[in-house]
């Protein structure tokens, strides 16, 4: 990526939309931003990252790269495309942004794939995902538990 003249000496703002789901982000080899699991609706969170004028070099170029880690769904850059733009962090009124939206070269560095009996077949099988991934975690484990009673709180919500 280029970036402008009128930019250099600037901080950028980098502008990736929603990630599925974790992201580590880089600018030109520097970490620069991330969304880990602590974020439990990580998936959904738009991610907007500052880029130090520092890191872009003398001709103006700038690399980024997005290593994401997907627990589950498609996983990766999953825009909008208009969500995705860099843009100086303190714009001058008139200044556009250079959209990113589009292809990106990618590739998969490990995929672990779910045993034949989890994989979803479509995306409304990721439903039944979860709430199997829910009572497998949650409910199986007490099977061998003998149980005399329980005791259930709804809660407000």
């Amino acid at each position: 990526l280029l970036v402008p003249a009128s930019w250099m000496g600037r901080d950028l703002k980098l502008h990736l939309g929603k990630v599925d789901d974790h992201d580590i982000t880089f600018a030109n080899g520097e970490r620069i931003g991330g969304v880990g699991p602590e974020n439990p609706r990580a998936w959904n969170t738009p991610r907007a990252y500052r880029i130090p004028a520092r890191l872009i070099s003398g001709a103006g170029s700038l690399l980024l790269a997005v290593r994401v880690f997907d627990q589950m769904g498609k996983g990766g850059l999953a825009g909008p495309a208009e969500a995705m733009f860099i843009e100086p962090a303190v714009p001058f009124p008139g200044e556009t942004r250079l959209p990113l939206g589009g292809a990106w070269r990618h590739r998969v560095e490990r995929a672990i794939p779910l045993p034949p009996a989890l994989a979803p077949t479509s995306d409304e099988a990721q439903g039944h995902l979860i709430t199997a991934g829910l009572y497998n975690g949650m409910i199986a484990p007490l099977a061998r538990v003998p149980l005399r009673g329980v005791l259930w709180y709804q809660g407000e919500t």
